[in-house]
């Protein structure tokens, strides 16, 4: 089983949730926090999965598995 790594990034004018390598996002949300929360189900709901959180600069600032 493969490890899913979800991203949380920042647009222009939203936070994002987008799995590694996809073209969309997975969910668009307001806050960072909501941003998070969502990514952690996702993650758990693969199983194996893992979230990079990123900064307004792209930089990752976490890592959760």
């Amino acid at each position: 089983m493969t490890r899913k790594i979800y991203h949380v990034v920042h647009n222009d004018e939203q936070w994002q949730v987008k799995l590694e390598q996809a073209d969309r996002s997975s969910a668009n949300l307001d806050t960072k926090a909501e941003a998070i929360e969502t990514a952690a189900i996702f993650a758990k709901n693969t199983g194996l999965g893992q979230v990079k959180i990123h900064g307004i600069d792209g930089k990752i600032q976490e890592e959760h598995t």
